[in-house]
């Protein structure tokens, strides 16, 4: 099995100051000189702006490389269609209206993985992609009582046995039960 180090994890907060002002325009270089990494865990409180400014970052840089980058984020995995879609097309009004009409941006009560600054997150990516950034998204949450971190765990370790870069937002704060389940074969 192909080694999971390095591992890197981040905190949030610790870098709220660093990537407070990030946006579209931001040069692809690594924020605060961390070494590149095939695996990045971003630990996360749903409904911050500053980690789905620093997924973008990291993921900018990592995309720089040329190598594919996948962003596994704790979106409900029956939402993947709309958000290829969503990241293929041209980001217009009607595209980003599509994304919001399913059933994960509509619900009621908002929880933050669905927040102003995750969307922006999609947007960036998109346009990224639209550069010629090979970037994916991947929705890890397939919503299983009991099992959910497993579940996660597991699309999260077939993403990066796949040789791309993988960043990782599950907002469950680094369960442990995500961590055992990356280190399983």
């Amino acid at each position: 099995m192909k080694s999971l180090l390095p591992l890197l994890l981040l905190a949030s907060g610790a870098f709220a100051n660093d990537v407070a002002s990030a946006n579209e325009n931001t040069n692809c270089s690594w924020p605060l000189n961390i070494p590149a990494a095939s695996l990045l865990l971003v630990g996360e409180v749903h409904g911050t702006n500053e980690t789905p400014a620093l997924i973008g970052d990291l993921a900018c840089a990592s995309a720089t490389s040329g190598s594919p980058v996948v962003v596994a984020l704790e979106i409900p995995i029956e939402e993947q269609t709309s958000l290829d879609n969503f990241l293929a097309s041209k980001g217009s009004d009607a595209d980003q209206a599509a994304l919001l009409a399913t059933q994960f941006w509509a619900r009621q009560p908002q929880d933050g993985r669905s927040s102003v600054a995750m969307l922006k997150l999609l947007h960036r990516l998109r346009t990224l992609r639209t550069e010629g950034a090979a970037i994916s998204v991947l929705a890890v949450d397939d919503g299983m009582a009991g099992s959910r971190d497993a579940g996660m765990a597991r699309h999260i370790r077939s993403a990066h046995g796949g040789g791309a870069t993988v960043i990782v937002s599950p907002a469950r704060k680094l369960d442990p039960g995500i961590l055992r389940g990356l280190r399983a074969n």
